[in-house]
């Protein structure tokens, strides 16, 4: 009996150990993307659309191959002569978001594309912090902006860099996130505030059928593939606007 629990004993520590080498390479790969990332951004022709991208990672396009293939990209694809601005940041959260936003600016912008949610789902941001953040974004966006669509993440918990012991916590998060940006979205009342749900539970999204394909070399971040997947689906919303 001893030598069967020691041995049960011995195979979880050596899955404990296999698990941090295979999420510190990840992670290693992670920074390596961050570093290499470099927002979309263009100058756009004279009277132009103006757009300002905020945000995280996701909005700064780490994991694509290349700027244009970032979300941000293919919003300057989609509407070719505009201005678009982008000041996301890896790493950034709500908090850092409202930074973003309150930096001065000399027009309104046609459009503001709010990304952001992530970080705040696996650093265990509050409910009632990320609400109340949240609703801070809401308002400085339509202070700033005609046309305001928001997006937030994927199922975090479908990310192979995750131990896989907590994906289903980060799966509860995301759902949460997503309830609360929905709340908000709508307490807001106004038709020209939007949001992209990018939420799928496992057996419905190509990030957890086809996570070689979808997700990014880190295992984390969305690859072209899934860029394009996200930009698909916040089409529908930015169709919805009058620009």
């Amino acid at each position: 009996m001893r030598m069967f629990l020691l041995i049960v004993f011995l195979f979880l520590v050596a899955c404990i150990a296999f698990q941090a080498y295979r999420t510190y390479g990840h992670i290693r790969v992670a920074r390596v993307l961050v570093a290499e990332a470099v927002p979309f951004e263009h100058g756009g022709s004279e009277g132009g659309k103006r757009i300002l991208m905020v945000g995280d990672s996701t909005g700064a396009g780490v994991g694509a191959g290349a700027p244009e293939e970032s979300l941000a990209g293919l919003v300057g694809k989609k509407y070719l002569g505009a201005s678009i601005v982008n000041r996301s940041v890896s790493g950034a959260r709500l908090l850092d978001v409202i930074e973003q936003l309150k930096k001065n600016d000399p027009k309104f912008f046609d459009l503001i594309l709010v990304h952001v949610g992530g970080n705040d789902i696996t650093h265990f941001t509050s409910h009632e912090e990320f609400r109340a953040r949240l609703k801070s974004v809401l308002n400085l966006a339509q202070g700033k902006g005609t046309n305001v669509l928001v997006t937030s993440t994927g199922n975090m918990g479908t990310a192979p860099l995750l131990p896989p012991l907590s994906r289903p916590i980060f799966t509860h998060r995301t759902r949460k996130a997503r309830e609360i940006f929905l709340a908000e979205i709508t307490h807001a009342g106004n038709p020209n505030v939007r949001y992209t749900d990018l939420f799928r539970e496992r057996d419905q999204d190509p990030f957890a059928l086809q996570p070689k394909v979808y997700y990014a070399a880190d295992s984390f971040h969305p690859s072209d593939a899934g860029y394009r997947d996200w930009f698909h689906l916040m089409s529908n919303e930015l169709d919805a606007f009058a620009l």
